[in-house]
C-alpha cells in the first residue's frame, strides 16, 4: 500500500466519519474507494465492512438508555437479522469475482433508490396502521430477515431499509427505531467480519487504515457535521450514488 493510498483511506474515512455523524450514507463514498484502491470487488466489499463498523457500534452504545426501556423486543428482531445477514454474507463468500462485478450497478442502484427515497418512504409508513406489520408478526419478521440478507451481502442503504420497516413495525419513535436499527447492523456486520476473516476475504492493512480515519472523523466531527445542511449531504450523495451506478454500468456492463 503506497502512501497516496494509504492517505486517500485514511482521509475518506474522515469523511465518511462526519456523513455518518449527520444521519448515514457513508458506504456509498467508502466502497468505491477500496475499489479505487485496487481491491478485488468482493474484497472491498468485506473490507467495507471493517471500515464501517465502528460508528455502528459507538452509536449502539450511545443508545443503551433506550434499549432499557425497549426490553426484549429487540430479541426477535436479532434473531431473524441475525439469520438474514448469515446467509447474505455467506452469499458473498460464493460468489466469484466477476458475477461480483456483474451485480455491482444494480446493487449501486437500489442503494441509492432507497436512500433517495427512504425519509419519504418512512412517513408514508408511518401514517399507515397495517396490521399484518405489528411487531413480532411473522411478516415484519420476514421483511427483517429478506433485507438482512441484502444487508449481509452488500450493506449500502440497509440502514434506510431497517428504519423504514421498524417505522411500519410501530417504532414510531425515530430514536427507539434508530437505536434498534444500529444494534442490528452493529451485529450483523460483526457477524460478517467473522465469516469474512475466516475466509481470507478482509484486507486488513486498507480496511484498519480507513477505520481509523473514520472514528476519528466520526468523533470530533460532530460540531462540524451540525453546521451542515443535512438536506446538501443528502443531495450530495444521492448524486454519488447515481453517478457511481453509471460510471459502474459503464465499466462492468460494456
Amino acid at each position: 500500500m503506497t502512501i497516496e493510498i494509504m492517505l486517500l483511506l485514511f482521509g475518506g474515512g474522515l469523511i465518511a466519519g462526519v456523513i455518518n455523524a449527520v444521519g448515514g450514507g457513508s458506504t456509498f463514498m467508502t466502497f468505491p474507494i477500496f475499489l479505487f484502491a485496487g481491491l478485488p470487488p468482493t474484497v472491498a466489499n468485506a473490507s467495507n465492512f471493517v471500515a464501517v463498523m465502528p460508528g455502528n457500534l459507538m452509536a449502539t452504545v450511545a443508545y443503551r438508555a433506550t434499549f432499557k426501556e425497549i426490553g426484549r423486543v429487540c430479541i426477535p428482531y436479532l434473531i431473524s437479522c441475525t439469520a438474514g445477514g448469515l446467509i447474505g454474507s455467506l452469499l458473498l463468500l460464493l460468489t466469484n469475482e466477476i458475477v461480483f462485478r456483474a451485480i455491482i450497478p444494480p446493487l449501486m442502484g437500489f442503494a441509492t433508490i432507497t436512500y433517495a427515497l427512504g425519509p419519504a418512504v418512512q412517513r408514508w409508513l408511518d401514517r399507515k396502521n397495517i396490521g399484518l406489520f405489528d411487531k413480532d408478526s411473522p411478516l415484519a419478521l420476514l421483511l427483517l430477515f429478506v433485507f438482512s440478507v441484502y444487508g449481509g451481502y452488500f450493506g449500502a442503504g440497509y440502514g434506510v431499509v431497517l428504519l423504514a420497516v421498524l417505522t411500519v413495525m410501530g417504532h414510531s419513535s425515530y430514536h427507539e427505531a434508530n437505536a434498534i436499527k444500529n444494534l442490528v447492523i452493529t451485529v450483523v456486520t460483526i457477524l460478517g467480519i467473522g465469516l469474512f476473516t475466516f475466509s481470507a476475504k478482509i484486507s486488513w492493512p486498507e480496511a484498519l487504515t480507513m477505520m481509523s480515519g473514520a472514528v476519528i472523523g466520526g468523533y470530533f466531527g460532530v460540531k462540524f457535521a451540525l453546521n451542515i445542511p443535512q438536506p446538501i449531504i443528502r443531495v450530495g450523495i444521492i448524486v454519488l450514488g447515481c453517478s457511481l451506478t453509471f460510471l459502474y454500468t459503464l465499466r462492468y456492463w460494456s
